[in-house]
């Protein structure tokens, strides 16, 4: 890193003098060529200073992707966040609950879903209901918990919004095309997870998927 405060450089060198008139040399009227000065308040070399932040920022670990579904990118943070909301989310599609599946993988199948999905209307929650739902989850959070969350996840209220909304896209999306058939078939709750895991696998079917390992030690 170059230092600052450098001192000035040196002024050139002046050439010698011609004669004056009459043979004398105007030599001994040139002084000596002063030595460069570095202001008394400039410090020869100046450490450069780190910001608080960014201090903070070394101090944090680098978020990481853990898979690409598609042309999305999910991260290890999404994961944690999405787990940690959907603890404690009203849903009422259980067969969405993360469960004991492996977190990565359970959001993975969400994401699938979710771009299944699309922007079809008929899946697309009105604004009352992803603000009705949205202050629920909340609810479910004390005030430590939600500062939390925000500072290490970013889970602002915003932020948990957008993810109320996706959630409520996938139950809808999950219900017209599984829901409604186990309704039809008056089929009990052990049947819809069947019929659900073998509908899940035609959707991971459609979207490409790809998986990326934690890094690894030097």
């Amino acid at each position: 890193m170059a230092a600052t405060g450098q001192p000035v450089a040196a002024q050139e060198k002046p050439g010698p003098t011609a004669p004056a008139q009459g043979g004398a040399s105007t030599d001994a009227e040139v002084p000596a060529e002063p030595p460069a000065e570095v202001p008394a308040e400039v410090p020869a070399e100046v450490p450069p200073e780190v910001p608080a932040e960014a201090t903070a920022a070394a101090e944090t670990m680098v978020d990481r992707a853990v898979a690409v579904v598609g042309d999305r990118v999910i991260t290890q943070t999404e994961v944690d966040l999405a787990v940690a909301l959907s603890e404690r989310d009203p849903g009422g599609v259980p067969v969405l609950a993360p469960g004991d599946q492996v977190p990565t993988a359970w959001w993975v199948d969400q994401v699938i879903l979710r771009q299944q999905a699309g922007d079809v209307g008929v899946y697309q929650p009105d604004a009352a209901t992803v603000r009705e739902r949205t202050e629920r989850l909340v609810a479910a959070f004390d005030a430590r918990e939600l500062a939390d969350l925000e500072a290490r996840l970013g889970a602002g209220r915003d932020a948990i919004a957008a993810w109320v909304y996706a959630r409520l896209v996938v139950e809808r999306f999950v219900h017209r095309n599984v829901g409604l058939a186990v309704e039809a078939a008056g089929e009990d709750p052990t049947a819809t997870q069947r019929r659900y895991e073998a509908w899940l696998d035609e959707q991971r079917g459609a979207v490409a998927v790809r998986r990326i390992g934690p890094p690894r030690t030097p």
